[in-house]
């Protein structure tokens, strides 16, 4: 019986060993045809504008971002905005949070300069007080559009991005962001 039991261990660990020995075959075939380093990270300054309900904002805050170099022209990346706050002589808004999961779509990976689109999904926590008083979590397809230039060395680069966070006839919302990227 004790036989018994230390062959499904012995077969339970086989298994975890060969599990972990194909993913770090795949992950280190992977990154070597990838050119760039396979993850980054970003720190920006957002400028953004919201329309809520009638009433305009504009607000500054920040954003982190983390992102997975699939292939040089494929990335995907998440975005994270602090919270956001704006008063006016007769509403305030804030926004709590911005989250977002973007596939960037970029250009060529041997200039300096780069191209990116962004297709995605974007949640963002708001309330207002006021007379149009609103407090909710809106979801939808976000996009934006990113200029990127290496700098220094080819692992960091200074970032120019738009984003459309959530367009409807209630709610929208916009930034345009300043940042700095490192690649691991």
């Amino acid at each position: 019986m004790f036989y018994l039991n230390h062959t499904r261990f012995t077969v339970q660990y086989n298994k975890i060993i060969f599990n972990s020995l194909l993913v770090l075959t795949f992950l280190w075939l992977h990154s070597s045809l990838v050119t760039a380093a396979p993850f980054y990270a970003e720190l920006a300054v957002a400028r953004a504008e919201a329309n809520v309900a009638g009433t305009h904002f504009k607000l500054i805050g920040s954003k982190v971002k983390f992102g997975y170099v699939y292939k040089p022209q494929v990335l995907l990346e998440l975005q994270y905005n602090n919270a956001m706050n704006v008063e006016k002589a007769n509403s305030n808004l804030s926004v709590n949070s911005i989250r977002a999961l973007y596939l960037k779509l970029g250009s060529n990976d041997d200039i300096k300069l780069r191209l990116f689109f962004l297709l995605g999904y974007a949640e963002m926590d708001l309330e207002t007080t006021g007379s149009n008083a609103v407090s909710a979590v809106y979801g939808a397809f976000s996009w934006g559009v990113v200029f990127e230039r290496s700098v220094w060395t080819k692992n960091n680069f200074v970032t120019l991005e738009y984003n459309s966070f959530y367009d409807n006839s209630d709610v929208d919302m916009s930034a345009i962001n300043l940042g700095y990227k490192y690649a691991f």
